[in-house]
C-alpha cells in the first residue's frame, strides 16, 4: 500500500516555521526471484509522511494551504523545482488526488491571463497561472499573500505520485522570475531569512513505524542542535543562476579509488529518492565494487551478496567532495539490504553530465538551503548513527523503487540542452555555470 507523507506546522518562533515530517512508503511485494522493479514503476518522493506500511524512506510529502478560507493540500516539497501547483476540482484528466482546489470556495483567488504547460520527463501538467494566499503546516497561522501558483487543469503520467501537487523550493530562475513561496514569505516579512532546512529521518525502510524525531522542514532557519551531530556546518556555494540547488562536484571516491569523471556539478534534491549519476561514472563505481565482492547487475542496478560470508559493513565508503569538503556515505546508507542480498541505491542518468544527490544523501546530512547567500550548509545528521538498518523479513527479493516522477519530472527534462561551461576547479569564483532548462510554455488565454 502506498503511504502518505504529511508535513505539518508545529510552531512559529523567532521568524522560523517548523514543519515536522513523518514518513511512510510502500509495502514490499512478494517476488520469487531477485529482481528490481523496472523503470516503468516510477513514483515521487517529497517531504513529510503519515505512518503506513513498509518501505518508508522513499516518499516525503507535506501540507500547504491555499485560499480564503484555507484549503488543505498534501504536496511534494521539492528542491528540484520552483513552481507551486495543485489540481483543480474541475480537472477531468488529472491523476487521482485526495484534495483539489475549488476556486469558487475562495474569496482571494485571482486567475491571471496565462496558461502554463510544464513538460516533465515522464509526464506533464498544465493549467492557469494564478495568485492566492498560501500557508504551510498543520495549523497555519502564517500566510503569504499573492503567491503565484499554477491551478492544474490537465496532467498525465503522474499516476504514481501520491500527492495533490508540488511545492517547488528551488530558485526563481525556474519559475520565470516569479517568487517561489519561501522568497515570497521573506519579501513580506513573515520569515526573517530566505532560508529553509531539511531533516529526513530514517525508519530503516519500513522496519520502524515511527521515528524520533520526525522528519522536519524548517522554513526561515535551521536547528542543528536538534537535527545535527556535534560538528560544524560546512557551507558550499550554490549556483543560483541555474535555478537548481547545484554545487561544484570536485571528486568522487569509492573506497580508496577515485572515480574518473567528466561531471562537475551535483544537484541537491529532496524530490529524488536515490543517488543518480552519469552512466559511465555509475558503471565505474559498480565495477570497483564488483571486483571485490560477489555481485550481479539486474535491470541496470548492482546487487551484491552480503550475507553469510560478507557483511554489509565490508563494503567501501562512497565519498563525494563538494568544493573542498568531503562527504562520505557508509554502505548502510547507500545500500538496501534484504536477507543475504544488498542493492545499491544508485542509478544512472544516462549521458547527463551531472549528479543528483537525493534523499539517500540528505538522510545522512542535515541540509540548510540558504537563498540569502546562495549556499548550502551540511552537518552530519543524527541519522548517521542508525541509518541503514535495512533488513526485510517479508520476502526474498530486493526491490529498488526509482523516483522517476521524482528525479525526472521534479527536476524538469534533463535531456534538454546542458551548457558546457562549469566552475573553476581550483575553488575560485565560478566563471560560468550549467543551465538545466525545464520544458515549459506559456499561452495567452
Amino acid at each position: 500500500m502506498i503511504g502518505e507523507i504529511i508535513l505539518f506546522l508545529a510552531s512559529v518562533s523567532l521568524g522560523k516555521i517548523y514543519v515536522p515530517v513523518e514518513e511512510s512508503g510502500f509495502r514490499l511485494p512478494e517476488l520469487s526471484d531477485l529482481k528490481p522493479l523496472s523503470q516503468d514503476f516510477l513514483f515521487t518522493l517529497g517531504n513529510a509522511s503519515s505512518k503506513l506500511d513498509n518501505i518508508q524512506n522513499m516518499q516525503y510529502r507535506g501540507k500547504v494551504y491555499l485560499g480564503t478560507p484555507p484549503q488543505e493540500f498534501k504536496v511534494i516539497f521539492d528542491t528540484g523545482s520552483s513552481w507551486l501547483w495543485v489540481t483543480s476540482e474541475d480537472c477531468e484528466k488529472c491523476h487521482d488526488t485526495k484534495n483539489s482546489f475549488s476556486l469558487q470556495d475562495s474569496s482571494s483567488y485571482v486567475p491571471l491571463d496565462l496558461y502554463k504547460s510544464l513538460q516533465y520527463g515522464t509526464g506533464f501538467a498544465e493549467g492557469v497561472i494564478s495568485l492566492e494566499r498560501a500557508g504551510l503546516g498543520d495549523n497555519p497561522t502564517v500566510f503569504a499573500e499573492n503567491q503565484y501558483f499554477v491551478l492544474i487543469q490537465k496532467d498525465k503520467d503522474f499516476e504514481n505520485m501520491k500527492a495533490d501537487g508540488i511545492l517547488g523550493l528551488g530558485f526563481k530562475q525556474l519559475s520565470e522570475g516569479k517568487l517561489p513561496l519561501v522568497e515570497n514569505l521573506k519579501r513580506q516579512g513573515i520569515i526573517d531569512q530566505a532560508v529553509f532546512s531539511v531533516f529526513l529521518s530514517d525508519n530503516g525502510f519500513g522496519d520502524k513505524d515511527h521515528t524520533n524525531p520526525s522528519s522536519m522542514v524548517i522554513i526561515g532557519g535551521s536547528d542543528t542542535e536538534t537535527y545535527g551531530k556535534n560538528e560544524s556546518t560546512r557551507y558550499v556555494t550554490a549556483f543560483e543562476t541555474t535555478g537548481y540547488w547545484s554545487v561544484r562536484l570536485s571528486k568522487i571516491q569509492i573506497g580508496q579509488k577515485e572515480v574518473v569523471k567528466a561531471s562537475t556539478i551535483a544537484i541537491i534534491d529532496t524530490g529524488t529518492s536515490l543517488l543518480l549519476g552519469p552512466s559511465y561514472e555509475v558503471k565505474e563505481i559498480y565495477s570497483q565494487i564488483d571486483k571485490d565482492f560477489e555481485c550481479q547487475t539486474s535491470s541496470g542496478f548492482l546487487i551484491c551478496s552480503c550475507g553469510f560470508f560478507t557483511s554489509i559493513d565490508d563494503f567501501p565508503l562512497l565519498n563525494f567532495t563538494l568544493e573542498n569538503y568531503s562527504f562520505s556515505l557508509t554502505p548502510r546508507q547507500y545500500m538496501l539490504k534484504q536477507g543475504s542480498q544488498c542493492q545499491l541505491l544508485l542509478g544512472s542518468l544516462g549521458e547527463q553530465s551531472i549528479w543528483i544527490l537525493g534523499d539517500v544523501f540528505i538522510r545522512a546530512y542535515y541540509t540548510i538551503f540558504d537563498m540569502e547567500n546562495s549556499q548550502i550548509g551540511f552537518v552530519g545528521s543524527i541519522n548517521k548513527d542508525t541509518t541503514g538498518n535495512n533488513n526485510f523479513n517479508n520476502g526474498n527479493a530486493i526491490i529498488i523503487i526509482i523516483g522517476g516522477v521524482v528525479f525526472i519530472s521534479l527536476l524538469g527534462v534533463l535531456a534538454t540542452k546542458l551548457i558546457n561551461k562549469y566552475c573553476n576547479r581550483r575553488g575560485e569564483n565560478p566563471v560560468s555555470y550549467i543551465h538545466l532548462q525545464p520544458t515549459q510554455s506559456y499561452q495567452r488565454l
